[in-house]
């Protein structure tokens, strides 16, 4: 695989995997009930180098399933890497963290290049295993979810 291909795939890995605010100090139930709904959420990606977007549902019986479309151009090409990425796992919150564990994923490339390498990310995404985040809330309808230097800013879709 071409290095600047892999370096593409490095970049979708970390925004999509890693989450002005107030610390949490309600219990987790209180936090649960909040959480459980449809949240539309973004990257602060500084450089806006790829473009991306996180629709995830929560649900009462601790499931999650978020719907990730992730596109990045290649360096010093006109060609882009793009993926659609159907999560499934499990949550639960506790001690002021997220946790969401027994991920699965579900890739698809998007455009012709993108499907040759879809084998590659999945590979990739098998390795992540379970992801804990620090929730910070801004209002009940919009919370940040953080882990390491990514942040995702979450407002809670509404039909």
């Amino acid at each position: 695989m071409d290095c600047s291909i892999r370096i593409a795939i490095a970049a979708i890995m970390m925004a999509t995997m890693m989450g002005c605010t107030q610390t949490l100090k309600e219990d987790g139930a209180s936090v649960e009930k909040k959480l459980v709904g449809k949240w539309n959420c973004s990257t602060n990606n500084k450089d806006r180098i790829f473009s991306d977007s996180f629709l995830s549902v929560y649900r009462i019986d601790n499931t999650v399933t978020t719907d990730i479309t992730a596109s990045l151009p290649i360096p010093d090409t006109t060609e882009l890497l793009s993926y659609t990425i159907e999560a499934h796992a499990v949550w639960q919150y506790r001690k002021g963290h997220l946790y969401e564990s027994d991920q699965e994923f579900i890739i698809t490339g998007n455009n012709d290049l993108s499907r040759q390498y879809e084998k590659d990310l999945s590979d990739e995404f098998k390795k992540i295993g379970s992801a804990k985040w620090r929730l910070s809330w801004k209002n009940r309808d919009n919370f940040i979810k953080s882990r390491g230097k990514t942040k995702l800013n979450c407002i809670r879709f509404k039909n």
